[in-house]
């Protein structure tokens, strides 16, 4: 079990489809990516970069933290289904696939030079990218931010996939330091009922009044109680 003590000062959902937002910023505080640069993201990676953009532009961050599950898997079939037709590979898709794609495109917009982290890990991903960013911290890092992001996956997979893991395209990001905010028990523990996608969950515990919720995957359950 992991344990500790962190503060939340800054967080932001985006939902990329209606555009609505959850957490501490208003609607017009959400920065828009220029559009030359923006028609070349899937809708995932637009949410991702927006709200990291957003956050970043209040707070002086001195380290990213970006996971996905699936990252730019439309990107991939699409390469992959024009090979197999002998049809032509569009550059910016290929430029575009790798599962970076979001924080390089982040860091690129914001000039940042620190730490930069994507992180995949299944249903665990979000989870995983808690702990990097709990181990950053412990390494002397004073802010920062993760941003957890999915893009709607290819129609081929149909129900290949189980339904929690077909989502419309989302972001969440959070801006964590060292402090005394909220008290933080991570336990790696199988969970064969846990059906919500974390950053949902995380985000309406943040929002609820009440002061302890949970975040569970199917292999490990987070503990967040508000102090």
């Amino acid at each position: 079990m992991i344990k500790r003590n962190i503060d939340i000062s800054d967080w932001l959902i985006l939902d990329s489809q209606t555009q609505s937002i959850n957490g501490t910023l208003a609607q017009e505080e959400v920065q828009k990516i220029p559009m030359m640069s923006a028609r070349r993201m899937s809708k995932g990676c637009r949410a991702a970069v927006e709200v990291a953009t957003s956050l970043m532009k209040k707070h002086s961050v001195d380290s990213l933290v970006f996971s996905s599950r699936h990252g730019e898997l439309n990107r991939s079939e699409k390469i992959f289904s024009n090979l197999a037709n002998n049809a032509d590979i569009s550059p910016t898709d290929f430029s575009m696939s790798v599962h970076n794609a979001a924080s390089a495109m982040t860091s690129i917009q914001q000039k940042f030079h620190g730490p930069v982290t994507s992180i995949a890990a299944g249903t665990d991903s979000l989870h995983s990218a808690l702990i990097e960013a709990l181990s950053l911290l412990d390494a002397g890092k004073k802010k920062v931010l993760v941003v957890d992001f999915e893009s709607s996956l290819p129609e081929i997979l149909g129900g290949a996939l189980e339904e929690e893991a077909r989502t419309d395209p989302y972001a969440l990001g959070l801006v964590l330091s060292n402090g005394n905010g909220l008290n933080v028990s991570i336990e790696f523990i199988l969970n064969e009922t846990a059906k919500r996608n974390p950053a949902f969950s995380l985000a309406a515990g943040l929002l609820s009044p009440e002061n302890v919720f949970q975040t569970k995957t199917d292999r490990s359950t987070i503990t967040w109680a508000k102090l």
